[in-house]
Parts: structure tokens; sequence; C-alpha cells
């Protein structure tokens, strides 16, 4: 085996924070057993990032005694190396300044680090970083964070001691680590939603294939190809009219209206990044309206108009098409008076209606030189009920279960009661409404004793519940249907629900024609009344 070392850099009239060492080495030649730094590799580049104790390098002082060191499988010159972006032998161009916000990989076989390096002159609050591994490749056992993967995507947050870097500061010593279930190197990395090293965003690439596939005298539809992504997906397109905004769009296509006819327009699309970054322009295309003056007859009117299905705010409807001489362009669809939708097909869903209401539709042909048909004959169709053919279940949560009972937020999926609610009142919220936040934490944990009001936070509940009694007959009373139990003589009697209680309620429910239930509290059901409920309900 062949030593290798690494000194780290002179720093100037200022101390260095962070700084890491990357070169290339000769196909087949590994680096190992690092000192005072951790080592990662991929093929022929290697990276060197330094131990916490070396990561800051005082003015005009070096790594010494503490250099790193490390071994190589055989004799070997690092080539291409540089430091912090710059030449490792001080030629060439200076180095870039740092990003503000960096978090730097390194591993050492299966043991993965991240190191977060606050470049910036203000401390940083919180942070969170998002990976991709490849296929089939799982983390786990963090130290100093915390991890959760689904599929590939893996997202590592701090512990509460780590969440906080002070300006020109790292997470050393107590940066995150943790086991992969083999060697790899994450991808697509993001600290804070922004590239791990400090790299600008790569924008998307331009729409290609801009074209009209219909026009009218007063309307162009467009549509072009996917733009390629770059560092991150694509969210929407902007359509540009010459250099007015006539758009914004999430597919591949649009309607642009209200134009002039007879006359040339010119139009681009750029793609727009979640972040807001735009791709260059696609090429321009010009389109001229059609002249009215070319036809004047109208299509025939549509046929067969119908409901097809319906729900509590929505409707979809479905017609016969017409035929025109020229081709017909769009259907208007009224609700009333009202247009409610314009599609090219022969069916369409109009939506934002309101539940248990009845509406009359029409339907009119238009033809490419805005000829308009006819109305069809209407059709009246009512909205379903909120709660459709079925009964309401409208949960009551309440802030003191989180503190009082342990019951979380999160408890209504794992119980399984969020997949049978309809409703949910969250009471007691206690929520800040300029900061979006809870108004006071919880900043008092629950005690023995369920009478207690002075559990949690102060929003005043008292926990209620029923534990577990010793030696108490369960009996069920058919004409109050309720349920109790009873220790005996001197002893304690409680009356509660339980699944044959709820169960002779929800058939009376039913029996009497009521929309619903509501369920006053859900906290500390671990699913068995719930679900006595729902299956009660069908």
């Amino acid at each position: 085996m062949h030593g290798g070392s690494a000194r780290g850099p002179a720093s100037g009239s200022t101390a260095v924070t962070g700084w890491s060492l990357q070169f290339d080495l000769p196909a087949g030649v590994t680096a190992g057993n690092p000192q005072n730094a951790t080592i990662s590799q991929n093929g022929t580049k290697v990276r060197l990032t330094p131990a916490y104790y070396i990561n800051t390098i005082r003015a005009g002082g070096t790594t010494e005694p503490y250099s790193p060191s490390f071994t190589l499988s055989a004799a070997a010159q690092p080539a291409n190396c540089t430091i912090n972006g710059a030449d490792c032998d001080g030629t060439g161009d200076p180095p870039p300044p740092p990003a503000p916000l960096t978090a730097t990989f390194s591993a050492g076989g299966t043991q993965g680090k991240f190191v977060v390096n606050n470049n910036s002159d203000t401390a940083l609050n919180g942070w969170s970083i998002v990976f991709e591994l490849p296929a089939g490749v799982t983390a786990s056992g963090a130290q100093n964070g915390t991890l959760s993967q689904s599929g590939r995507q893996v997202t590592l947050t701090p512990a509460f001691y780590n969440s906080a870097v002070a300006a020109h500061g790292s997470t050393e010593p107590y940066s995150p680590t943790f086991t992969l279930s083999a060697a790899a190197e994450p991808a697509s990395c993001r600290i804070n939603d922004v590239r791990c090293d400090g790299a600008a965003d790569t924008p998307p690439g331009a729409p290609a294939n801009l074209r009209a596939t219909v026009k009218t005298t007063k309307t162009v539809t467009l549509a072009w190809d996917a733009a390629t992504p770059g560092s991150l997906p694509i969210s929407a397109y902007e359509v540009y009219n010459d250099s007015a905004l006539a758009a914004t769009v999430t597919g591949t296509s649009t309607t642009v209206t209200g134009l002039t006819p007879k006359t040339a327009y010119t139009f681009t699309v750029r793609a727009k990044d979640r972040k807001g970054d735009p791709s260059p322009a696609s090429g321009a295309l010009t389109v001229t309206t059609n002249d009215p003056a070319d036809d004047t007859r109208p299509p025939t009117v549509p046929s067969g108009l119908h409901s097809t299905a319906k729900d509590a705010t929505s409707v979809t409807l479905a017609w016969t098409a017409s035929t025109d001489d020229k081709g017909v362009a769009a259907y208007d669809v009224y609700a009333g008076n009202d247009l409610a939708a314009t599609v090219t097909g022969t069916s369409a869903k109009v939506t934002g209606l309101s539940p248990s209401t009845e509406y009359t539709f029409t339907v009119r042909a238009r033809d490419l030189y805005d000829n308009v048909s006819a109305p069809s004959d209407p059709v009246k169709v009512s909205t379903a009920d909120i709660v459709g053919s079925g009964y309401a279940r409208v949960g009551y949560f309440v802030q003191w279960g989180i503190y009082g009972r342990q019951y979380f937020v999160r408890n209504l999926e794992t119980t399984g009661a969020a997949a049978r609610l309809t409703h949910l009142n969250y009471a007691f919220a206690n929520i800040d409404p300029v900061n979006l936040t809870c108004l006071n934490g919880v900043t008092k944990g629950t005690t023995s004793n369920p009478q207690d009001p002075s559990q949690g936070d102060g929003a005043g509940g008292r926990g209620r519940r029923l534990a577990s009694v010793p030696n108490c007959t369960v009996s069920h009373d058919e004409q109050a249907v309720a349920t109790s139990c009873y220790t005996g003589d001197g002893g304690q009697w409680w009356s509660f629900d339980d699944a044959w209680s709820i169960g002779r309620k929800a058939a009376w429910l039913r029996s009497k024609g009521l929309l619903g239930a509501m369920i006053w509290e859900m906290s500390g059901d671990t699913g068995t009344l719930m679900g006595a409920l729902d299956a009660g309900l069908r």
C-alpha cells in the first residue's frame, strides 16, 4: 500500500471556514484509511473532506500538524486537483466566492455523512436535505439527524441541537451520518431547496414544435412539445402574444382568445420550473385569424344533451356532435345564462356548483369563423348531496387530545378514522391567524389525573378517558342503548360507548332517515368505535 497526504490551504488575511479537495486518480487506484478527514470516491474521482477540527484554518495558518493523510492502493499522483473550486497549486483563476449554503457528502464504504456549511453573514435557523439514491439502496441508522425515505427519495432533517448553524459555521462536529445498504453517491441533492453544491439551478429547455391546431376569427389554439426539465420539474408554460403574456397553463396546449379577425399574431412559449426559472423562448409562430366574411353559416344544433355523472359540486354532460361546412371549432356549455365551459369534444365537466341544487344546461356549437348555433334542448340536473348517497360522518378533533391523550392528527390516519370521515372539525386549534402557527406550544405534559385542567398548554381541556378498570363487569342496556361497567359494592361505575352501543345508535339513525352522525370527540379511539359507526352506516 502507498501513502498520500494533503495539506490544507494557507489562508491569507482572513480565516477560511469550510474547504474540500477534489482530485482524480488513475483507473483502478483507490484511496482509503483517511486520517483527519473523510474520503469518498466515485470511479476515478475522489473528494476529501476535512475533520471538523481542521475545517477552519486561521488567517495565515495551515492544517498542520493535523493535515489529512490516506492510503492509496498503488503509487499514483493525483491529477486535476482543486480546492474549493480553485487549482490546488494556486495557479489559474481565483476560486469563486462560496455559495451561501452548501451540504457536502462524504462516504466511507456504506457510511455516509453530510456537512452543512453556512457561508453567509447571518445564522441559519433550520435546514433539511433531500436527495435520491439508486434504485434498491436504502438509508437508515441516522445519527445527529432523522431520515425518511419514499422510493428513491430521502429526506434528512437535523436533530434539535444542530438545526441552527452560525454565520460562517458548519454542523461539525455534529454533522448527520447514516448507513447505506450499499455504497452509493446521492444524486439530485438539495438543501433548503437549493443545490447542495451551491451551484445555480439549470433552467428548463425551450419548448419545441409550437403549432396552431385550430384557429377562428377571434381565437387561436396552440400546442407544443413538452420542454426538457432542468434542475427542477416544470410547473407551467407561459404563452406570449408578441411580448404580452397571453396565458399560463400546466399542460402543452391552450387557446388564446380575444383576438381581432383577419389579423396576424406572433406567439412564443416559455417553460417555467417550480421556482419560477424560465426557459429560453420557443421558436416563434405567426398565425393569421380567419376572415368572418368567408363563412356566415352556423353549425347545426347539438342534440341529445344528457348528464353522464354528477357529484355534490360538478355535473358531467355529453351530447351528439354538430356538423358544419367549414368545421366545428368548439362547444360552449351554459349553466342558465352563464358560460360554464368551452370544450373541443362532445363532453364537458362543469365544476364549482352548489350541492343539492338544480341547474339547467344548454350547449351551442361554434365553427371556425365564430358562427354560433342555436342552443340545444335544455337538460335539468340536480347536484348530489354533499355527502353523496351515504351518511355524513363528522369528526370532532380537539387540540387538547394531543397533550391529554397523545392523540395526534396522524392518529386519524393510522387508526383508519380519516378514510371513514366525510368532514373534520378541528376545534380549539390555537392557530395564529397571521403567522399560521400555534399561538402557544405545549408547555405542560399530561398527568396521571384525568381531571387535571392544567394539562397541556392552557387551552382548557380536561382529559376525559376511561382507563383500564380491573374487575369491571360490562353490561348492555337495550332500553337505554347504553354500555356501562360496575366493579361491585363500594366500587366504581362507568358509562361509555363501545362497538355494541355505536352499532345500535347507527341503526336507529338510519331508521329515522337522518343525515349522519357527529363523533364527539375523536381522541382516544383506536379505530374500534369509528369502525363500528362506519359499518353501521353502510
